[in-house]
């Protein structure tokens, strides 16, 4: 994994807990790590494509760790 997508992992873990780790992480047809994120209490809420995620926040779609977690780790109500 790249450390961006490593990045992204840790944010998901900060947020979710320690059971989203790297063996949690899967590779794509397209090669891109993605993970299905499970909650504290067990329950998968969220897909997180840490690919995608990773390259829009070294190219400034995404402005800050702030707005990853808010807008893209956050799943909708």
């Amino acid at each position: 994994m790249s450390q961006g997508e490593l990045f992204v992992l840790d944010q998901i873990r900060d947020m979710y807990g320690a059971q989203n780790d790297e063996d949690a992480v899967f590779f794509s047809d397209a090669d891109e790590a993605v993970i299905f994120v499970t909650d504290r209490n067990g329950v998968q809420g969220l897909v997180a494509v840490l690919t995608n995620l990773a390259a829009m926040y070294a190219d400034g779609t995404i402005g800050s760790a702030e707005e990853l977690r808010a807008k893209w780790l956050t799943p909708p109500e």
